[in-house]
């Protein structure tokens, strides 16, 4: 994919979905407009530049997407630039917004941008004429009817083990009786509205002052085995490789087996700041790789034994006010473990493991969660490590 800022490789997540991408210069993009061009195909993506754009929860995606407009009684984050600031927060007040959170670039915002957190209007707006950005941010008395979470299948069908929370947004004096399949409706503490037989296989209709929704629930019998639909090798591990099928995300010990046989090591989610795991058996080792083109991205691990630490990767040069050695697994004794030991010990690998404690040891880290019984156990691994290391010399 080519864009003005160079050349990117997108890696497709599904059909219209692609991974996330974090140019270095997001801020100008955003404010200027970018045109992206596929060099097999020629097909152009095209972000027009503005100064204001308004985010919500996405229906098919996890995280924040672009949406057009506040929409009452939804919550909003609100991306702008630092000169439209003042002028936001006055419509923001307007339409009863308060108590949000803004986040500059110190706080991972693009450069000359601010982002407003927990933006939840409570009141329509008049618009001005229809060339005022701020439009965006005064929302109408309309009543839109929403269907969120549970597990999508398709457009407009939902798994009947999960189906989706019916909530309608709007001004509540334009709201009216909700009504699903012809059944007046009833909504709970979190405002999810249910109806008798609303969860039940096949297709809904929900209904509000005149607006309509309508979706299906679907259900699908489980397949007897499931197999790797893509698997890749493990970073930083010699022979291990990870499979992912669907939501599956699974180790596999025998790339040649099929079924659950094939998947025996626990995945696990390491932070960037506690990349180095370290296991109970001296040798024991494993420096993940967290992908550096995504901030605060975390990686997922297949580990060969069972974790008990978790450290940075270079403990004498980190900031001891911030990182922490972070217990991750069961609080096994140094030396004595659970299972069947799998790593590939070697002297150096031993090595590796006792460096690295007397390191952490040496910077004075602080030991997380801050209980008695870890620090005691973390001190017995240190105490452990110095001898061992002087044994090695």
């Amino acid at each position: 994919m080519w864009a003005p800022a160079g050349t990117v490789d997108l890696i497709a997540l599904q059909e219209d979905w692609y991974q996330d991408v974090a140019p270095p210069d997001l801020g100008a993009l955003l404010l200027e407009g970018v045109l992206w061009r596929d060099e097999a195909t020629g097909q152009e993506w095209l972000r027009s530049g503005r100064e204001i754009f308004v985010l919500t929860s996405g229906t098919a995606h996890r995280g924040l997407v672009t949406c057009p407009r506040l929409v009452l009684g939804r919550e909003h984050a609100v991306l702008c630039t630092t000169t439209r600031l003042a002028a936001v927060e006055g419509v923001l007040r307007e339409a009863g917004c308060e108590g949000w959170r803004t986040l500059d670039d110190n706080d991972g915002a693009p450069r000359g941008w601010v982002l407003l957190c927990d933006v939840l209007p409570r009141r329509p707006v008049q618009w001005t004429d229809n060339s005022d950005i701020l439009n965006g941010l005064r929302p109408l008395p309309q009543v839109e009817i929403a269907l969120e979470g549970g597990i999508r299948l398709g457009y407009a069908s939902w798994l009947a083990e999960h189906p989706p929370s019916i909530r309608v947004y709007g001004d509540p004096d334009h709201t009216g009786a909700v009504q699903i399949d012809g059944h007046n409706a009833t909504a709970s503490a979190d405002g999810c509205y249910t109806a008798p037989g609303w969860d039940s296989v096949g297709p809904h209709q929900v209904w509000c002052n005149a607006t309509t929704r309508t979706f299906s629930l679907v259900r699908r019998e489980p397949l007897p085995q499931s197999w790797a639909a893509f698997s890749f090798p493990t970073p930083g591990a010699r022979d291990g490789r990870i499979a992912i099928c669907g939501p599956l995300v699974r180790a596999f010990t025998d790339p040649q087996a099929d079924g659950e046989e094939a998947a025996t090591s626990e995945i696990i989610q390491v932070g960037p700041a506690n990349p180095v795991l370290l296991g109970s058996v001296p040798g024991q080792v494993l420096v993940t790789h967290p992908r550096p083109d995504v901030r605060g991205a975390q990686c997922i691990v297949s580990s060969p034994f069972a974790p008990v630490w978790a450290i940075p990767a270079q403990p004498l040069r980190c900031d001891k006010r911030e990182n922490r050695v972070r217990l991750i697994g069961e609080p096994w004794p140094p030396g004595e473990g659970s299972g069947e030991v799998t790593a590939r010990i070697t002297r150096p690998s031993i090595e590796q493991w006792c460096s690295a404690i007397r390191d952490a040891g040496r910077k004075g880290l602080a030991v997380e969660p801050a209980d008695p019984a870890v620090t005691e156990l973390w001190r017995r691994y240190r105490r452990y490590a110095r001898e061992l290391w002087r044994g090695l010399r």
